[in-house]
């Protein structure tokens, strides 16, 4: 199952948080459990199973703008991966037969986990996407990223890097 395609395809939406640029979407098997939520055309409140912290930007350097208990009711209103370091990867091998639209001495950046075994990452600008069994990379730079959701508790409107919601894997 591929889940992170719609991520890197509205990478031109980034924007710059404290040297750290942000872009729509997230990574990893979690990724359904709340864009299911916001498909919803009245997005509802959701309760809260742990404590988490509100920054006015996503980046854990910024503000706090409130701390909160479990059970309480938060909106979500989208999801955001914040990168620190797009990292940098050579390909050394590409398993024969198999079309990732990869060769050998390619240099790649910004790579994401998609989840069930499948990676993201850019290529010359373009989204390219791979089952990472088929691919060998030597890391130059490591990617760092963090997963962060923009929500509404109260009257206050910020981020979180927590995932204080119950999720499709919990």
């Amino acid at each position: 199952m591929k889940i992170l395609i719609s991520t890197l395809i509205i990478i031109t939406s980034l924007q710059s948080v404290a040297k750290i640029e942000v872009i729509g979407g997230c990574q990893g098997e979690a990724c359904d459990c709340l864009k299911e939520a916001q498909k919803k055309p009245q997005p509802e409140l959701f309760e809260t199973i742990r404590a988490f912290s509100v920054y006015k930007e996503p980046n854990i350097k910024s503000p706090v703008l409130g701390k909160f208990e479990a059970a309480t009711k938060a909106k979500l209103i989208k999801q955001l991966i914040a990168i620190e370091e797009p990292g940098q990867y050579v390909v050394q091998k590409v398993a024969k037969a198999k079309k990732t639209g990869l060769k050998k001495n390619d240099k790649i950046t910004l790579l994401l986990n998609e989840g069930e075994g499948f990676s993201s990452a850019l290529l010359k600008g373009k989204n390219v996407s791979f089952y990472f069994e088929d691919v060998t990379l030597k890391t130059l730079k490591e990617t760092k990223v963090s997963d962060w959701i923009q929500l509404k508790v109260e009257n206050i409107e910020g981020y979180t890097p927590d995932y204080p919601f119950e999720g499709c894997l919990e």
